[in-house]
């Protein structure tokens, strides 16, 4: 199974040195009207689960989710016409019903029992409306004081004494920015590291299918790559954005179009946040919160002809948690940075292949299959959400979604090419 296929908020496979949220604790509902949480017993994804019973909707011998049942069930009568010629229900006697001349006479005993009832009933209102009267204009005498010592509310239930809340739920101290300024190591080094370089024979498993992403450098090339990095930090808004990139150097046909569009994929939520900075800030001032990205870059495949870069980044905020990845690929020939949703011929039948490739590598239920094949087409032509990288292994594709992220490789790759 591909250790490899998918994002945090599938099956948490591929993940290196975080602390991974299952994002389907989030509730991770699919879109379309199946929810994936609930399962049949094999592990599946069963919607007819919401929309009808075990024979099927409006009918059958048991009930079904709309709660239809036999119409017999609800109280058809049975007749019987016996030799009366009447109708009544079954087992009756027709000639002791109502309607016969053996009906009992009414007994004038009721009567005399419901004038009485009636004479009591008026007695305890006109009482009671009496005694309101008088608790009524003791009041306004002040003879009963809501204010006094045994009923002074503002004494024995002072909201500012009893329940201070500025004392006890000081919420700027208990949960405010500080708690996010910590949850940053702010001093943190480590991130500059250069991700360790992976042997190509080991980033495939026993089936041949990626596992992680992985650092794998051929520098038996005729030109140089460089990992950089950058910062920027602003501790009094919770303002903290890491992360690496890779450049190649300058006897390459178009280094500098390259260079920027390697650049510029690693940096795209440091982007997003200095177009949107004011808003960001003030939200973070006003919900207490904060803006958190880190990013690690990996060189997945390389050579003379061809070079292919992967960018894992993490972006938080008081609101969410995302991750997301970016591809660049570049024909080092022509100097060409590919259009990555160019690459692969998608349509219907191509996703319809996906959701079921993404089965068997990544295993059932995983992120997948919350889509339909419209929606996994759209994901992987669309070119800020598809993701596609050459590797060891082939061809990871994959595509970004709302949830994490998913990719499937395919060893043989050159059969669904453009």
């Amino acid at each position: 199974m591909d250790g490899m296929g998918q994002g945090p908020n599938g099956n948490n496979e591929g993940k290196r040195n975080y602390q991974v949220y299952e994002q389907n604790m989030y509730g991770n509902y699919a879109a379309y009207g199946s929810d994936p949480g609930q399962t049949d017993a094999t592990g599946n994804a069963n919607p007819s689960m919401y929309y009808g019973g075990s024979e099927g909707v409006n009918g059958g011998n048991t009930g079904n989710g709309y709660g239809n049942y036999d119409s017999y069930q609800y109280g058809n009568m049975q007749y019987d016409t016996g030799s009366n010629g009447g109708y009544g229900y079954a087992g009756d006697n027709i000639e002791k019903n109502a309607y016969t001349s053996n009906a009992p006479k009414k007994s004038n005993k009721a009567v005399i029992i419901a004038i009485v009832s009636v004479l009591v009933g008026l007695v305890a209102s006109i009482c009671f409306m009496f005694y309101s009267v008088s608790i009524i204009n003791k009041a306004s005498d002040g003879e009963y004081a809501w204010d006094d010592d045994d009923y002074n509310y503002d004494d024995d239930f002072d909201w500012d004494e009893d329940f201070d809340w500025d004392d006890e739920y000081e919420w700027e101290e208990e949960y405010g920015n500080e708690d996010y300024h910590d949850y940053i190591d702010w001093e943190d080094e480590t991130w500059k590291l250069e991700e360790p370089l992976t042997d190509p024979e080991d980033t495939g498993d026993s089936e041949g299918y990626y596992m992680g992403f992985a650092n794998c450098i051929d520098t038996n090339v005729p030109y140089k790559l460089t990992m950089e990095n950058e910062e920027y930090v602003d501790e009094e808004h919770n303002v903290c954005i890491r992360y690496n990139y890779y450049q190649i150097s300058d006897d390459v046909i178009n280094a500098d179009k390259i260079n920027e569009a390697l650049h510029e994929a690693a940096a795209t939520y440091h982007t997003y946040f200095l177009e949107n900075q004011s808003v960001i800030e003030n939200a973070i001032e006003e919900y207490n919160g904060l803006y958190y990205v880190t990013g690690d870059a990996y060189i997945t495949y390389n050579d003379a002809d061809m070079l292919s870069v992967a960018y894992d980044i993490h972006r938080e905020t008081q609101d969410d948690l995302e991750y997301h990845i970016f591809c660049v690929n570049v024909d080092l020939v022509s100097g060409t940075v590919y259009d990555n949703a160019d690459v692969v011929d998608v349509d219907s039948e191509f996703a319809e292949f996906f959701i079921e490739r993404s089965e068997i590598q990544n295993g059932a239920g995983n992120s997948a299959s919350y889509y339909d094949s419209a929606t996994v087409e759209n994901y992987l032509t669309d070119e800020e959400n598809v993701i596609l990288c050459y590797t060891p292994c082939g061809l990871e594709v994959g595509f970004n979604h709302m949830y994490g992220w998913v990719t499937i490789t395919l060893a043989d790759y050159e059969q669904y090419l453009k």
